[in-house]
């Protein structure tokens, strides 16, 4: 993708509204017009990056408390039919807010694993490092031992969501 500004970004975010949005009627879909929009969207880093902002904003999310546009709109997909993101076989990236942890879904095996990443697959922006690690040093210096079996039931609440790492973030 490559990067544009000017006159072409201008026509394209004014045009959004009549060709940002779905259904679109046959004529317009098949117009010459839509067809120069839709590829500005492509071929233009800021736009296609605007367009996703808006979709943030409109799952009630702001980018600025994500890495990125793009992490930001993975981290904010909800999806019907599974009540874990993991278990969605259409879910692209994964976000663990009890880590502050981005992952990219195994789709070849049965389990629910996935590989830790560090970087915006789309940007290469750098994304937060896994609290992973601490979180079982914190639990363990708290005596649990065992945070995913016998233990798991005896858990503050806060270790059982992002509270614990947003806790130590504001008081420092």
């Amino acid at each position: 993708m490559g990067e544009r500004t000017g006159r072409a970004c201008t026509v394209f975010r004014q045009r959004y509204r009549d060709f940002g949005r779905t259904p679109l009627a046959r004529p317009v879909f098949e117009s010459a017009e839509y067809d120069t929009w839709i590829h500005h969207q492509i071929d233009c880093t800021s736009c296609s990056d605007w367009v996703l902002a808006k979709r943030v904003r409109s799952l009630g999310g702001r980018v600025r408390d994500y890495p990125c546009v793009h992490m930001a709109w993975h981290a904010l997909q909800k999806c019907t039919d599974h009540r874990l993101m993991k278990r969605c076989p259409k879910a692209v990236i994964l976000y663990d807010p009890q880590f502050d942890e981005y992952s990219i879904p195994d789709r070849n095996t049965s389990s629910l694993a996935s590989t830790v990443i560090s970087f915006c697959p789309w940007c290469g922006g750098k994304l937060p490092r896994s609290l992973r690690s601490q979180w079982f040093d914190e639990l363990e210096k708290l005596g649990y031992q065992d945070p995913w079996g016998k233990d798991r039931k005896r858990l503050p609440i806060r270790f059982r969501a992002s509270t614990w790492w947003l806790e130590r973030r504001f008081r420092q």
